[in-house]
């Protein structure tokens, strides 16, 4: 299947994946993103980049706006080893799924937390225990750990 990554709402900025969603007899052609939607062509569409794809998982989603936010400390996942990979405000389940490939209860089961300002003290650990690593990064950045000593 022929995917094509679109220019985002900001000129040189990418957006996301879609595919040729077909004519709608009112509207015209249309895109189709992942869940469903639609969204008509327009001739001002900038297609960064076509692929030959089986799937939507098999596509890079590190080229689409989910890998290129503002360095923002406040949204992401936080590995048991003290990576951080960034997420926007309630993206985790797409960067979950698409940038680190695994389910949100995976990724939690397995140890990491989850930031967000969504939470009291700005992240969450399904195990309330967090390792060094993501201790010391949590402190760096000013989260407090109070809770977790």
């Amino acid at each position: 299947m022929k995917f094509y990554l679109l220019e985002g709402n900001f000129k040189g900025q990418p957006g996301t994946w879609y595919v040729h969603g077909g004519i709608n007899p009112k509207y015209g052609e249309y895109w189709q993103n992942i869940c469903g939607g639609r969204m008509p062509k327009h001739k001002n569409d900038v297609i960064i980049k076509e692929v030959e794809a089986e799937d939507w998982d098999d596509l890079n989603w590190k080229e689409t706006y989910l890998g290129h936010l503002y360095r923002d400390l406040t949204e992401g996942w936080l590995s048991p080893t003290g990576e951080f990979v960034q997420a926007g405000y309630m993206q985790h389940e797409d960067v979950a799924d698409f940038i680190l490939k695994k389910s949100s209860i995976e990724l939690e089961d397995s140890g990491w937390i989850k930031l967000s300002k969504a939470f009291s003290n700005g992240y969450y650990s399904k195990k309330h225990r967090l390792t060094s690593y993501q201790k010391v990064w949590l402190n760096k950045n000013e989260f407090n750990t109070e809770d977790y000593d």
